[in-house]
């Protein structure tokens, strides 16, 4: 069963073009789903550096101040 936009398929019914398409479309999704996944990932890891860099920038403002 394959559905798109909400309107399901018997594999059975579709052409071997048909099914080709369907192998590719899922074959985006997975790839979607992994470039979000990326995605979020980076958003972390950017957020982690820039509290870092901040953290850092107030120690170094830290140490100025003791001097």
């Amino acid at each position: 069963m394959i559905t798109l936009d909400g309107k399901e398929y018997k594999e059975e019914d579709l052409s071997k073009e048909q099914k080709q398409i369907a192998q590719i479309l899922v074959s985006l999704a997975n790839q979607k789903s992994s470039v979000q996944l990326q995605f979020e990932q980076l958003n972390i890891l950017t957020d982690h550096y820039i509290q870092k860099f901040k953290d850092s920038e107030e120690k170094s403002e830290e140490k100025s101040e003791e001097k």
